[in-house]
């Protein structure tokens, strides 16, 4: 609160230093060197520094314009959902704490997080105080994070907790702070593990997601993470994707899907380290190809084909991969054109050999028998 310098250089509270002058000590306490005087400077460069922490870390009376405006838009979801809700928060009104620093907050959510931990199960009360640290410190990255890390756990692990976060405008909340924080990692990721959840079984749940256009900063999330070379969060946003997109018919232009796809087959191909950034990327491409032959045809004409196979050569012993490869081929194999580019890039002979290291997985078998062979066989000559 009175920072001031010593003689030796160094920092200190001046109370804190005046009681160790005081009890007759003569030297410095960080340097223990013995001081040619007691004179204290103030240090204002630390106070200006501390007052600007203390300010930024207090709660912001007046909310942001941008968070104003799309909390004041009223979601659409499922009218008996929303009255139900409505009547289940009007009839047990929750108290949501104010915090007075950043500090408080944070505490806050570690003791929840150590009740958790300890067998007790998330509520509404535990939901709508997460949802007003965000609120209150939406500048703050580090409180941000640690919130948002809590809320995917509460969707995570009960499905009730879902309808409590949507009516209480967690989609429009969430998409801001992306907005704020394009270049963090964490926050992305936090974000994307939360929608990738809320979108889990839940239809009302995406319909948020088609209103707000959730699809265009889960897509941003996970160019980012290909330049970063972040495995994590692309992971995260390939998975966010898959859930969004259920039936890729329903969204508005195909324009949209486009782009996805790219961005998919760009993470895959940049990315091309990652076990599991490539089982994703080829789960989702499976979700598009099953849905129209156009879709399969953006797929081969973006490189889908090329980074397909690439994977299933880079990892050779991944069961679960060489599985979603497989699907994967085998729709894409209906189209002439792609057949002829899967026998050209030498998708054949992986089908075979990874039906020879898995004879048991059906959709391997069942991708074997597209390219017109057994595990029994030898490979054949295909012209």
């Amino acid at each position: 609160r009175d920072p001031v310098v010593a003689e030796d250089g160094h920092s200190y509270e001046r109370t804190a230093i005046e009681c160790w002058f005081a009890a007759g000590n003569h030297t410095g306490p960080v340097s223990n060197s013995l001081l040619s005087g007691l004179t204290l400077r103030p240090n204002f460069t630390l106070r200006k520094v501390i007052d600007a922490f203390q300010q930024q870390s207090q709660p912001d009376p007046q909310r942001d314009t941008d968070l104003d405006e799309l909390l004041e838009i009223e979601p659409f979801w499922e009218r008996e959902k929303r009255e139900r809700v409505k009547a289940e928060m009007a009839a047990h009104p929750v108290e949501v704490p104010l915090f007075a620093s950043a500090e408080e907050a944070c505490q806050a959510i570690k003791e929840m997080v150590d009740n958790i931990r300890r067998g007790e199960q998330y509520d509404r009360d535990d939901v709508h105080l997460l949802l007003e640290v965000i609120r209150t410190f939406p500048h703050l990255e580090h409180v941000l994070i640690q919130a948002l890390s809590v809320l995917a756990d509460a969707a995570l692990v009960d499905p009730a907790n879902k309808s409590v976060m949507v009516y209480d405008h967690v989609v429009p909340l969430v998409l801001v702070i992306m907005h704020r924080f394009p270049q963090s990692l964490k926050i992305q990721q936090m974000a994307c593990w939360l929608f990738e959840n809320l979108a889990w079984q839940s239809v009302y749940c995406r319909s948020m997601f088609f209103q707000y256009d959730a699809t265009c900063f889960v897509v941003k999330a996970l160019t980012l993470a290909v330049f970063q070379k972040y495995g994590d969060l692309a992971i995260r946003s390939l998975y966010c994707l898959r859930n969004f997109i259920i039936q890729p018919s329903k969204f508005k232009t195909s324009m949209i899907l486009q782009d996805v796809i790219c961005r998919v087959v760009s993470a895959m191909a940049y990315l091309n380290e990652f076990e599991n950034v490539q089982i994703a990327g080829c789960d989702l491409l499976e979700r598009f190809s099953n849905d129209d032959f156009a879709m399969r045809e953006f797929i081969a004409r973006d490189g889908g084909i090329e980074q397909v196979v690439r994977a299933m050569r880079t990892f050779p012993g991944s069961e679960l991969l060489q599985a979603k490869a497989c699907i994967l081929c085998q729709d894409l194999a209906t189209l002439s054109d792609n057949w002829k580019k899967l026998i050209q890039r030498g998708a054949a002979r992986l089908v075979w050999d990874a039906q020879s290291r898995f004879p048991a997985s059906k959709p391997i078998g069942a991708c074997a028998k597209v390219f017109g062979f057994s595990v029994t066989d030898k490979l054949p000559t295909i012209q």
